[in-house]
């Protein structure tokens, strides 16, 4: 991968062409995966902030909404595992802003297909039998009644549970209502037929980083795709590793007073909430969400601090939990 860096650098020189800003990114990423395993973390460091450097000039506000949910799950992704990073080396300041960086995207990522899925429901709703293209991957499974029916029935109340769950964006005031849908929401995923991915899901698969493909980069697919099943639940991992990760640094630098320790415990609820919501049960990054918030925010491990309360004139000792 080194010598592959030093041709980059012979590539690149006088020339500001996207194909060699592409070999770049690719590159600075699967050095970066090299770093990583071999430990040497401030060189992991280094390399991902290149390739995020590089990736951010990819960015478009005309990109099509497949290339906009592609960038989102790469930043996403890519902002989680570089708090890991900087997380091992003790910057938990730096790790903090990374995880913020990945729940935004995540976030966003989740405002987008909500927008999708009402968009196609409005369409589709509009315009009968022939609305669904032929290369369709939705109409390759479903005819279009049947599709439209899914949509009303599963998708889009599950979209909409999951938008009452989101942290709001700091810079706007939403007020939301939940969908309330009656029983466990996870019975829409239908997860009896949980798929094996997702049932060895682990927070290891999203923080460890993975390698970087071509077509990882140009890869093309059908809208539609983002409201599967399969795409959901990775959307869903996605969000509630990003909250958990804000959650473990905030705990961090709650030791140095730089953070309140209730903060913390919030974002872990918030990313307990979502993975035990509309994860499977058996789901490892479940049982490490929950197991987690256990050890650190047990009711069962707070203080208990003594009042001096005054009652008729005497003095009574009362003790209370902290919370």
């Amino acid at each position: 991968m080194k010598r592959s860096l030093r041709l980059l650098d012979q590539l690149c020189i006088g020339s500001s062409s996207k194909k060699n800003d592409m070999i770049a990114l690719l590159t600075h990423h699967n050095l970066a995966l090299c770093y990583q395993k071999d430990n040497a973390l401030a060189s992991c460091t280094e390399s991902l902030r290149n390739a995020l450097r590089i990736y951010r000039g990819f960015l478009s506000k005309s990109d099509s909404l497949t290339t906009k949910f592609r960038h989102l799950k790469y930043l996403s992704k890519i902002h989680m595992q570089l708090c890991a990073i900087l997380s091992q080396q003790n910057k938990h300041i730096e790790a903090l802003e990374q995880a913020k960086c990945g729940a935004m995207y995540s976030n966003e990522i989740i405002y987008l297909t909500a927008k999708v899925a009402k968009h196609l429901s409005m369409e589709k709703n509009l315009n009968t039998m022939n609305e669904l293209p032929n290369s369709s991957f939705i109409n390759k499974q479903f005819g279009n009644a049947d599709f439209i029916q899914l949509l009303g029935r599963k998708i889009i109340p599950i979209i909409d549970e999951l938008v009452t769950m989101l942290v709001p964006r700091s810079n706007t005031k939403e007020k939301r209502e939940s969908s309330r849908i009656k029983g466990d929401v996870r019975n829409l995923f239908g997860h009896l037929k949980s798929s094996d991915w997702i049932s060895g899901l682990n927070i290891g698969n999203i923080m460890q980083l993975s390698p970087l493909t071509i077509q990882d980069l140009i890869g093309s697919y059908q809208i539609d795709i983002e409201i599967t099943r399969e795409t959901l639940l990775e959307k869903i991992a996605l969000l509630a590793a990003s909250y958990f990760c804000i959650s473990t640094e905030k705990r961090f630098l709650a030791i140095t007073k730089v953070a309140k320790p209730r903060e913390s415990e919030f974002w872990h609820a918030k990313a307990l909430q979502i993975a035990c919501c509309f994860l499977p049960s058996d789901c490892p990054l479940v049982n490490h969400i929950l197991t987690n918030y256990q050890k650190h925010h047990s009711p069962l491990l707070q203080p208990i601090v003594i009042l001096n309360i005054t009652i008729s004139r005497k003095i009574v000792k009362c003790r209370i939990m902290c919370r």
